[in-house]
């Protein structure tokens, strides 16, 4: 442990969660000894793989009085970073609300250092997703969800910022697709699918 010789309070704790005599988890501190970040080894293979940061507002019980015992609010974990498969880039970050339900989730998934998915939450359930398909950033696949199941699913398929496809969804299979074939704002063409999502006649 390290401490601010300012204020007394630990500035930075390392601790060893399994026991290996290695330590795994580093806390970092303000100068009122509250919590910044916490950076994790969860494989326990000596490199960081898991990031959390908080925030925490450090007031002082009289304005006169500066040097007086600061206060401190709650501490809230606000935001992450994760390395998932453990190759030395984090490739998962996210944000979390005041009750550390996660708000916003972004992930490379293809590996090439950019952020193709995100998915957006409200109290922990999905609500959105939105995915890059062509690693040009333009989020061209946008799928709504309701208590967490698929309802509407839209699409830019020609990747001109306009959504010109969108499928709906009843129990988590398809039921009809709707598609504006001249680029024009106006659906002309509609598809319809059996319980087997097959096209119907």
């Amino acid at each position: 442990m390290t401490v601010d010789i300012t204020t007394g309070k630990p500035a930075k704790v390392d601790a060893d969660t399994n026991g290996d005599r290695k330590a795994d988890t580093f806390r970092q501190n303000d100068t009122a000894g509250a919590t910044q970040r916490v950076d994790r080894d969860r494989n326990f293979d000596g490199k960081l793989d898991d990031r959390v940061f908080y925030s925490s507002k450090t007031f002082y019980s009289s304005k006169n009085n500066p040097e007086k015992a600061a206060d401190q609010t709650p501490e809230v974990a606000t935001h992450y970073e994760r390395d998932d498969d453990y190759d030395g880039s984090f490739e998962t970050k996210g944000s979390l609300d005041a009750e550390g339900n996660v708000t916003l989730d972004e992930r490379d998934t293809t590996g090439d250092g950019q952020f193709d998915l995100r998915q957006h939450f409200t109290l922990g359930t999905k609500t959105r997703e939105e995915r890059d398909t062509r690693a040009d950033q333009k989020f061209v696949v946008i799928t709504h969800f309701e208590g967490g199941e698929r309802v509407r699913q839209e699409r830019d398929t020609t990747a001109d910022g306009k959504i010109d496809s969108t499928l709906f969804f009843a129990d988590g299979k398809q039921t009809l697709q709707e598609r504006d074939t001249k680029a024009d704002g106006k659906v002309d063409v509609w598809v319809t699918f059996d319980p087997k999502e097959r096209h119907s006649k």
